[in-house]
Parts: C-alpha cells; structure tokens; sequence
C-alpha cells in the first residue's frame, strides 16, 4: 500500500485525505481576485463538510455510511434488552431531518435472510459493494445525533446547530451548491455576503468535527490536524481582512 500511495502513476484517496483535499482546495481559492471564485469556494466547501461527515461516522468501519435503508433504523443503548427505533424529525420546508430513537417493544426485520445465513465472505462483499454512500443530510443528520452515532466512543461527542446555521446550510446546499453544480442555463446572481455567511458556519463545524467530537481516526494526526487548522486559519484571515476593509 505504500508503494501505491508514493507511486505517481496513480491517484489515491481515503476518507479522510478526501476530506482534507476539499477543504484545502476551497481555502486556496480565497486569493482569487475575481468574484466567480464564490463559485468553487461553496462548492468545494460543501464538498469537504459532507466528506468530513463521512469521516465522522465511518469510524474503523466503512458500512457505518453505506445504504439508507432500514438497517440502519434500530440500535441497542446500553444495557437496554430492547431495540430503539428511529425517527425522522423533519424540519418545517426543509430538506433536512433531525434523528430521534424510541425505544420499542419490535424487533429489526431480517432483511437479507440468504446473506445473514450464508459464510461466503464474495458474497457479502458484493451486497456491500452494492450499497450506496449516504446522502448529505443523512450524513447531516447523524453527525447532531447524541444518542449513538455520535456516541460510539467514550468521549465522541455530537455537534450542536443553531436554527439560522441550520438555515444558511440548507440555503447553501440547494441555492448555491446544486444552484451552479446543475446550473439551468439562466442568470443567476447571488449575494456574496450570504456564501460568506454561510460558508462561516460550515467551517466552524467542520472545526468542531476535526478537533472536538473525538470520533475521526487520523492516519497521521500531526500532520493532518496542522493542514486542517492551517486551511481553517486562512478563512478566519479571510474574514478579519474583509471585516477591516
């Protein structure tokens, strides 16, 4: 594996690097002096919030962000014999939902009753193969649950969203982000102040994410936490120069 990643014949990528290539690249696009570089800084920084969700909640499991289906619906908490069951929470005119478990008296469905029972490890490994990343408010979603996948770990912690942060990354996501990546041949004009805006709240979760929930494993932590508060540090600089001006 170590020949493959210093060998420059290919390109490689784990999570977490995945993660990291984003939020730099939006960072580095804050010298531009010209205004279409909004453009690509909401882009890449959604980008490296939803793959930073992803880090999050894959732990040393990568099935943890994979399928949406109803596996992923029932948990035990503790000690407890009984299943919990989730909920979606939506929010009024929102994309988004937030998670909430009650305990129940039901048990999970088996859902693949031919792989549970099968020892063929192709087998599994194709239904995995089969299942799709988690969408972006579902990884949204996961990363505010303090109940338990953000409490997989003695001292995981979730991140807590106020209602306007809420607001300016639904505003983000489906404005701006989906608004030039399927750009409908249009003149679109958005206010620079609002991705700013926006794009602040999505950095400081980012940060809390990185440094304060505990749940992301580093493959190098020195080196990686430098790049991470060293891409944060250039929004923050960003931000104190234009507030001067």
């Amino acid at each position: 594996m170590k020949r493959l990643i210093e060998d420059n014949t290919y390109l490689t990528i784990s999570v977490l690097e995945n993660a990291i290539d984003s939020l730099e690249t939006a960072a580095a696009q804050l010298v531009r002096l010209d205004n279409l570089k909004w453009k690509w800084v909401a882009i890449t920084l959604h980008h490296a919030l939803y793959t930073f969700c992803v880090a999050a909640l894959t732990g040393s499991n990568y099935e943890n962000v994979l399928g949406d289906d109803s596996n992923c619906n029932w948990c035990k908490i503790g000690s407890s014999e009984k299943w919990n069951r989730l909920y979606q929470m939506k929010r009024p005119k929102s994309s988004g939902y937030l998670i909430e478990w009650k305990e129940t008296d039901e048990v999970p469905p088996v859902f693949n009753e031919k792989l549970a029972a099968s020892d063929n490890n192709n087998s599994k490994r194709r239904a995995t193969n089969r299942k799709k990343l988690i969408g972006f408010w579902t990884a949204f979603a996961r990363i505010q649950d303090d109940v338990f996948w953000m409490k997989r770990f003695v001292h995981s912690r979730a991140v807590g969203i106020s209602n306007t942060e809420w607001d300016n990354i639904e505003w983000l996501t489906n404005e701006v982000r989906n608004g030039c990546v399927h750009f409908i041949p249009k003149f679109l004009i958005i206010p620079i102040v609002d991705i700013q805006e926006a794009c602040k709240d999505v950095v400081r979760i980012i940060e809390f994410l990185a440094f304060e929930s505990n749940t992301i494993l580093f493959n190098n932590h020195e080196s990686q936490t430098k790049r991470i508060a060293k891409a944060i540090e250039q929004f923050s600089n960003y931000r104190d120069s234009a507030d001067s001006v």
